[in-house]
């Protein structure tokens, strides 16, 4: 490329910059007025800020929980989890779509070599000798190039379209975020719900040993013609329905060891040991402000970015609308010879620019402004209606965890209540005070009360698991070192 044309690219290059025009974001109005706090939130703890140092690695919200198990069972499923990984591929994807689409903001430059071997027929000309046949010629031709072409973006469409894959970049990893807050809240659930069904499998056993006992007492009674067959029967079918509830229990710890063995990326063999006993409750944690939720929620950042590419798609579909303007050149050697590519005496070159302005194309181009608007209106409203389920999410488990809060009290004062009356009734009945009618009822009472206060304990214990995912996760703003190892599956505070 000579110096003359030097200056014609770099008007061109600015004025490619100076055309191109930005794309403007659609106003973020979710359709309603933001409250300053949370309508459930009755602590007045609400803040944006950490409750507990930045550094302090229990701070991550599954440790907050105090049960190693629970937090090692959260860490291998994010580690392991099948689902992370592919969701990790699909944001690898994005990375590259975004490399892609900027690369038409750059020249292309390409090598080529060919060769050529040529006969050509001179026909009508008289052949020397007036022999017969047809004159020709036979020669080569090769040639060796480079060869550049660059569309100057005057009104800015390879940019938007660049903008747009950034978005989709920017929406995927919010995706992979939200995917790992999601899989570590299943995981921890999973973890929780079989330590319930284990402890709910060992008071059915316990149960099942009350009800066989209170069937020999009958039956010594039975046997010695102090009670009829009526009670003996009834003592039998409380037994044998203990026992069937002890064969669902085992069915259920079954069923929910291989779910989360699943999880945890293992094969489902049920070989999974959980804890003993469900833990306590962790402290409890301030909700924040509305206003931070727009900014932590995955999901609310996934759809707030693809908003921002609908934007830049509708930019590049109108910046469509106006002509292309593209330059080349291409400089190298051609020759006769293959030994004289070489030979810069054999050099050849050229230089272009072409304007193509599109005039008629049935329409498409208007329709694809047309498409591209209505796919803006319906990111816009997506973005609405996520953000408006998150507020109701956040509010349902506030209320969820004030409202299981009272139930669980009441619950473990009733299972009290029922064990105490059952140990009563089991003295009575001794003494010959009561029918075994009263012992039973009292017996399954007993047992209906536990079941419950258990299921109610570790539905609160889903509902702080509910609060913290409704939240975008736990407060933290620097990942722990026994977590930052690998790509997809270290999940840092920020994602989580």
């Amino acid at each position: 490329m000579t110096t003359r044309t030097r200056p014609a690219l770099l008007l061109f290059t600015a004025l490619a910059a100076s055309c191109a025009t930005p794309v403007d974001p659609t106003p973020r109005d979710p359709g309603l007025d933001v409250p300053d706090a949370f309508a459930e939130d009755r602590t007045g703890t609400a803040s944006d800020e950490s409750p507990e140092p930045a550094d302090d690695p229990t701070t991550l919200w599954w440790r907050r929980f105090d049960t190693p198990r629970l937090a090692e069972t959260v860490e291998e499923a994010l580690i392991h989890n099948r689902d992370i990984q592919a969701a990790a591929a699909r944001l690898e994807a994005a990375v590259s779509r975004a490399d892609i689409a900027g690369a038409d903001l750059w020249p292309q430059l390409g090598a080529g070599a060919n060769g050529q071997r040529t006969r050509v027929n001179f026909i009508g000309l008289p052949i020397p000798g007036g022999g017969g046949g047809v004159l020709s010629n036979t020669y080569n031709q090769y040639n060796l190039s480079l060869d550049l072409s660059w569309e100057i973006d005057l009104w800015g469409r390879i940019r938007a379209g660049q903008l747009a894959a950034e978005e989709d970049l920017a929406a995927a990893a919010a995706d992979l975020r939200g995917a790992r807050l999601s899989l570590a809240a299943r995981s921890a659930k999973a973890f929780l719900q079989l330590v319930e069904t284990g402890q709910q499998l060992r008071l059915a056993e316990e149960t099942a040993e009350t009800f066989r006992r209170t069937e020999t007492q009958v039956d010594e009674r039975f046997r010695t013609g102090v009670r009829p067959a009526f009670d003996l029967r009834l003592a039998r079918a409380d037994r044998r329905s203990a026992e069937a509830l002890v064969e669902r229990r085992r069915r259920q710890l079954d069923a929910a060891t291989r779910e989360l063995e699943i999880l945890l990326g293992r094969y489902p063999e049920a070989a999974f040991a959980p804890d003993a006993a469900l833990p306590a409750i962790p402290p409890p944690i301030p909700p924040g402000l509305p206003s931070t939720l727009l900014e932590r929620r995955p999901d609310i950042v996934a759809a707030d970015r693809r908003l921002a590419a609908a934007d830049a798609r509708l930019g590049e579909a109108r910046a469509s609308l106006w002509p292309q303007l593209t330059l080349t050149g291409s400089g190298g050697t051609s020759s006769n010879d293959l030994g004289d590519l070489a030979d810069l005496d054999f050099r050849v070159w050229s230089i272009g620019a072409g304007l193509l302005a599109p005039i008629f194309q049935g329409g498409r181009l208007r329709a694809n402004v047309d498409l591209r608007d209505a796919q803006r209106r319906e990111a816009l409203a997506t973005w609405a209606q996520t953000v408006l389920q998150a507020f109701r999410e956040v509010e349902q488990a506030l209320a969820a965890e004030r409202l299981l809060a009272e139930e669980v009290d009441r619950l473990g004062a009733a299972a009290e209540e029922a064990r105490a009356a059952q140990g009563v009734a089991g003295d009575r009945y001794s003494r010959g005070l009561i029918d075994v009618t009263a012992l039973l009822d009292a017996q399954r009472r007993a047992l209906t009360s536990e079941t419950e206060f258990l299921t109610a304990r570790r539905a609160r214990l889903d509902a702080r698991i509910d609060l913290l995912l409704a939240l975008g996760g736990g407060f933290e703003t620097a990942p722990p070192d026994d977590l930052d190892s690998t790509e997809t599956s270290a999940p840092t505070p920020e994602d989580l």
